[in-house]
């Protein structure tokens, strides 16, 4: 019952068009400045706040960015596979289908647009992956040189924006 109420909470403080807050903890109830709580809910639950968005993606980024330099020295009969829960696997799909539409010319992406950008595809998407045991994906679109420039730039973006904020 926790998780699932501080899912929802963790999803609708970060991806919250146009108020996202990629620096929400999740499960973390927000202290007011008068005592009370935002989320007293979750108080009960959680003794301390996990990951935020951005530092979950970017965790997943930078896999992304090491793997890509590994896959080069890889000869080309070797075939990568990921095995990941849910939420890594909904970014990694959806990085497989944003570096596409970048390559196409379909979108152009600005630093600090990725984590909407992502949430975006899979809300698109949840519905046809609910009731799925598994779902492979292609990610040779994940070793694209353009987009591993931009997920180092995004990488950065969210390690500076966590440390203003």
């Amino acid at each position: 019952m926790g998780l699932k109420i501080a899912s929802d909470i963790f999803f609708k403080e970060s991806l919250n068009f146009p108020n996202q807050n990629f620096h929400y903890r999740f499960g973390d109830p927000v202290l007011k400045s008068d005592g009370s709580y935002k989320y007293p809910e979750l108080v009960k639950y959680f003794e301390r706040s996990g990951e935020t968005y951005a530092e979950s993606v970017s965790r997943i980024f930078n896999a992304v960015v090491q793997m890509s330099k590994k896959v080069k020295k890889l000869n080309s009969s070797v075939e990568v596979v990921i095995v990941s829960h849910g939420f890594t696997y909904h970014v990694l799909r959806g990085l497989s289908i944003l570096s596409e539409k970048i390559r196409s010319g379909e979108v152009k992406i600005r630093t600090g647009e990725i984590p909407l950008q992502l949430s975006q595809i899979y809300e698109s998407r949840v519905r046809e992956l609910r009731d799925t045991a598994f779902a492979p994906i292609d990610i040779t679109n994940l070793g694209d040189q353009g987009l591993i420039k931009i997920l180092n730039d995004e990488i950065q973006f969210l390690k500076k924006k966590q440390k203003n904020d």
